[in-house]
C-alpha cells in the first residue's frame, strides 16, 4: 500500500475539518464520500474534489478501491456504521464517542481482531504535538508527582434550538458523549484508565438529554474534577497539578499552548501550533498504522476506548440517562 484511499461516511462539519487535513497529507487521498442526502454528498465532493458520491453508505463499503473509512455521523449510529465497514473489509477511524456504551464497543473491537482490520477512535487530542510534549514534562518530573487535574469544558448551543443533533436524545445527544468524553479523556490520558471511583451529577434539559454534568474520578490520594456543558460556556481549560507545580493548557482539546508554573521558579509558555487544523496528527497516525501493518494503535488503544466508555456508563447509570434506543 502506497496510499491509503480515504472513503468518507457523512458529510457534515466535521468531515470537511477531516478532508482539509487529508489533502495536505501525501500518502491520502480522499476517494468517496458517501450521506444519506445525496446532494449533500455531491457538494461535498465537490468541494474537496472527490471523484466519488454515495447516497448509499453499503454501496461505498462495497468499492474495492477505498481502503479507509472515516465515520462521522451521529454517536447512535457509529456501531452499525462501523460494523457495515468492517464486515466489507474496510478499516476504520471512527469519530468519538465510539458508541454508546462499552458493550457495542467491545463488538466492534472484536470483529476488527477477527478480521485483522486497523480500528482506531479519532480522540485526536491525544496526537496533538502539545500533548506529547505535556506528557514528556510529566515524565521529566517537571511538576512532581500528578495530584489533581481540573478539566472544564462546556460550550452554549441554545441558540441551535432542541432539535438539533447536539440536543437529540433519539441521537445520542447530549453533554456527556458530546464534550464529556473530552475530560474524561483528559484525565485518563494522565491518571489512567482505572479510577477507584465514580460519582457524577447532571442536569437534563427539555429534550430529556443531559445538559451538563460533573464528574469526579479518584485513584488513590489522587483526584479529577471534570465537568462538561452544552448549554453554558465554561472557561474551557485544564489543570495539571503536581507536588512541584502546575500546568495549564487553554483549549485542551486542540492544546496549542501550555504554561508551566514550577514552584519557586518563573512561570513559562510552550507554543506548538498545528501544522493544518490538528486532524491530520491522529490522520498520519492511523495511516503509519496501517503501512506497519498494525491493527491497533499505541496510542489511542482498544483499552483507551474501554475505559472512557466504561466511565461514560457509569456516569449515564447514575444521571438515570437512557438512550431511547437502547
Amino acid at each position: 500500500m502506497n496510499k491509503v484511499r480515504w472513503g468518507i461516511i457523512g458529510a457534515g462539519n466535521i468531515s470537511n475539518t477531516f478532508a482539509k487535513a487529508v489533502l495536505t497529507l501525501p500518502r491520502a487521498e480522499l476517494a468517496a464520500v458517501a450521506a444519506r442526502n445525496l446532494d449533500s454528498a455531491k457538494a461535498f465532493a465537490l468541494k474537496y474534489d472527490i471523484p466519488k458520491v454515495y447516497g448509499s453508505y453499503l454501496e461505498m463499503v462495497k468499492d474495492n478501491e477505498i481502503d479507509a473509512v472515516y465515520i462521522a455521523t451521529p454517536h447512535s449510529h457509529h456501531y452499525e456504521h462501523m460494523m457495515l465497514c468492517l464486515e466489507n473489509g474496510k478499516h476504520v477511524l471512527c469519530e468519538k464517542a465510539f458508541t454508546v456504551n462499552e458493550q457495542l464497543s467491545k463488538k466492534v473491537i472484536d470483529v476488527a481482531k477477527s478480521k485483522k482490520l486497523m480500528l482506531m477512535e479519532a480522540f485526536w487530542t491525544r496526537f496533538l504535538p502539545m500533548t506529547q510534549k505535556i506528557k514528556e514534562l510529566i515524565a521529566e518530573n517537571s511538576i512532581g508527582e500528578i495530584k489533581a487535574i481540573h478539566t472544564h469544558f462546556g460550550f452554549d448551543l441554545t441558540h441551535l434550538g432542541p432539535k438539533s443533533r447536539v440536543f437529540d436524545l433519539t441521537l445520542a445527544g447530549g453533554a456527556l458523549l458530546d464534550v464529556g468524553v473530552y475530560v474524561i479523556n483528559s484525565a485518563t490520558m494522565y491518571l489512567g484508565n482505572k479510577p477507584d471511583k465514580i460519582t457524577c451529577v447532571g442536569k437534563k434539559g427539555q429534550t430529556g438529554a443531559d445538559y451538563k454534568n460533573s464528574i469526579i474520578l479518584e485513584y488513590g490520594d489522587k483526584i479529577a474534577t471534570l465537568s462538561s456543558s452544552i448549554d453554558t460556556r465554561y472557561a474551557n481549560k485544564q489543570f495539571i497539578v503536581g507536588t512541584k507545580g502546575m500546568i495549564e493548557v487553554p483549549e485542551f482539546w486542540q492544546c496549542q499552548k501550555a504554561i508551566i508554573t514550577e514552584h519557586n521558579k518563573e512561570v513559562y509558555e510552550i507554543n506548538l501550533p498545528h501544522g493544518v487544523n490538528g486532524f491530520e496528527y491522529e490522520i498520519g497516525h492511523f495511516m503509519d498504522c496501517l503501512f506497519e501493518g498494525k491493527t491497533e494503535s499505541d496510542i489511542m488503544t482498544f483499552e483507551n476506548t474501554l475505559a472512557i466508555a466504561k466511565i461514560t456508563d457509569a456516569c449515564r447509570k447514575q444521571m438515570d440517562l437512557v438512550y431511547p434506543f437502547e
